[in-house]
């Protein structure tokens, strides 16, 4: 006698709800990772989350797919970084507020972040999975300002490569900067590029 279709649903969903509590564990695993001392990898992760590789990479098959997750978890919406400017049309002021989220936001998870990169640049294949923050936020951050789409376009640009990490690990890490005082240069220098910009 075949089972009774309601014990099929209940089992596909209590299938569905383990899957989504392993994920949930392993994207726990990751964030914690990002923000403590040790080296990012998809089998410390594992091992983290108390999860076989196995088990890891049928969820995450490599480590820009596992950051992507991570960075849909801590990475804030752009209307909602931007939110206390709300009413504020003066590009200086909106694209200093974003650039500052976005530098402090890197040095926080600069172990994920590092770890991208340094992927990214082995397999180029795999920038098409990097999470794009900077470009949506700077896009948002200009707006609403006098400037006209192509100069905006033409700022976003010229920013995305004064405000990213490879901008500023290149200041701590190649010049030898602490990272506030990186962070200080690379807001001067971002200003610097919106006020010749800017009308």
């Amino acid at each position: 006698m075949p089972r009774p279709r309601t014990r099929e649903v209940d089992l596909e969903s209590g299938r569905a709800a383990q899957k989504r509590r392993t994920r949930t564990a392993i994207v726990d695993a990751a964030t914690e990772l990002t923000l403590g001392d040790a080296a990012i990898s998809l089998t410390g992760v594992a091992q983290r989350a108390g999860v076989s590789r196995a088990t890891m990479y049928r969820h995450f098959p490599d480590l820009p797919t596992l950051q992507l997750a991570v960075a849909e978890r801590v990475w804030r919406d752009p209307v909602d970084v931007l939110a206390p400017l709300h009413g504020v049309t003066d590009p200086v002021v909106r694209v200093r507020h974003a650039a500052d989220y976005l530098l402090g936001t890197m040095l926080r998870f600069h172990r994920s972040v590092r770890a991208v990169i340094g992927l990214s640049l082995a397999a180029p294949d795999a920038l098409d999975r990097r999470p794009d923050l900077r470009m949506p936020l700077l896009r948002e951050a200009l707006a609403p300002t006098p400037l006209g789409p192509a100069a905006q376009q033409r700022l976003v640009e010229q920013l995305a490569v004064v405000v990213g990490p490879e901008a500023l690990f290149v200041l701590t890490d190649v010049v030898g900067l602490d990272a506030d005082t990186a962070v200080r240069r690379l807001l001067d220098l971002a200003e610097s590029i919106v006020r010749n910009t800017a009308p």
